[in-house]
């Protein structure tokens, strides 16, 4: 008799739900109640819907925990084929964020190379730049610079131990003001002017 009584009463709040005249009010596909072992113990199950961070033109939007753009046509002789992006460094701590910058043609010996990835928080308020720079092949600058030109130099080199590929590390710190569904766009300059992006 307890069981009956309370299947009854749970029914009820269903067979309601249907005659109200919000919009708002739960349907069968919206909201479900099922009841477990103990008729007292029902249990509901109703889909939440999970807002999506919308595209950019010209900007990649993290949504995960990698991200990626390529180009088509990369520049010539030197071009940007891809950038990526990807949370959790090995050695690192907290969110660091691996970067990967993969160009096509050789680097000149001479002058000015710079590999760079600008990021920015979904509002725009924020600006980190990850930077790696070259002058006649030798490394001169491993950067996070902020929007307002403050620099922080990064200890240790980036790895450019596969050929055509150079990856470097955006510490956890800058990572983590950059927060949730953060953009970004990467280049490389040869000699001080933008000779490639991606995305393009």
């Amino acid at each position: 008799m307890k069981t009956k009584l309370a299947l009854a009463i749970l029914a009820a709040p269903l067979i309601l739900a249907g005659c109200g005249e919000s919009s708002d009010a739960p349907t069968a596909s919206t909201a479900s109640i099922s009841v477990g072992k103990s008729a007292t113990q029902p249990t509901s199950t109703i889909p939440v819907a999970v807002a999506v961070a919308p595209d950019l033109p010209g900007k990649v939007v993290v949504r995960g925990d990698a991200s990626s753009c390529s180009n088509a046509n990369p520049a010539s002789p030197v071009g940007l084929v891809s950038t990526s992006t990807e949370l959790g460094v090995g050695g690192y701590a907290g969110d660091a964020v691996r970067v990967t910058w993969t160009y096509s043609g050789q680097l000149p010996t001479s002058g000015t190379v710079l590999f760079s990835l600008s990021g920015a928080n979904q509002s725009g308020t924020v600006v980190k730049q990850l930077g790696y720079k070259t002058l006649d092949g030798d490394q001169i600058a491993y950067f996070v610079a902020d929007q307002s030109g403050k620099q922080q130099n990064l200890s240790g080199l980036p790895d450019t131990s596969v050929p055509g590929q150079i990856s470097a590390v955006l510490p956890s710190a800058p990572a983590d003001a950059l927060g949730q569904n953060w953009h970004w766009s990467s280049s490389i300059s040869l000699g001080g002017k933008d000779v490639d992006s991606c995305p393009s």
